[in-house]
């Protein structure tokens, strides 16, 4: 499914699955931002909450507020970015020690989730990571940047 936001805030859906979300998506309103997937749909609301379709992560996103932006990988990620630089990640393909880590991150502008690690962009340019330690796998290319 596909899903796009129109001026006035509310969400227009096409796709194969888009009908199915239909009636959930019509009600939408006051939308600054829309993100879809296969099986959920997110939008990003003007007061900086949350509001997705019944089912996945409906309970994980439903008290939030302060976000800024949100991001969804279909089959990666989904990452709510906060006006206090805080960023949550849900259903990274990385172990539960990294994604706690990542909670702990400040000032982050964009987020990388690979197969056990996630690279955080940091506001000022600078880098953090969670998960696989990058000093291990590749040294020489980090010492060069030193």
């Amino acid at each position: 499914m596909m899903a796009g936001l129109k001026s006035d805030g509310t969400v227009v859906a096409r796709g194969t699955d888009a009908q199915s979300f239909a009636d959930v998506l019509r009600r939408w309103n006051d939308l600054k931002q829309v993100v879809t997937g296969d099986t959920v749909a997110i939008g990003l609301k003007q007061d900086g909450s949350l509001i997705c379709t019944p089912g996945r992560w409906e309970e994980q996103l439903k008290d939030l507020s302060g976000v800024e932006r949100i991001e969804l990988n279909m089959y990666r990620y989904f990452a709510a970015y906060f006006e206090d630089g805080r960023v949550l990640i849900l259903e990274a393909p990385v172990g539960e020690d990294a994604l706690a880590e990542t909670k702990t991150w400040t000032d982050i502008r964009q987020v990388y989730v690979g197969d056990g690690f996630v690279l955080g962009l940091k506001k000022d340019g600078s880098v953090v990571s969670a998960g696989l330690d990058f000093n291990q796998l590749w040294p020489e290319v980090l010492s060069e940047q030193e």
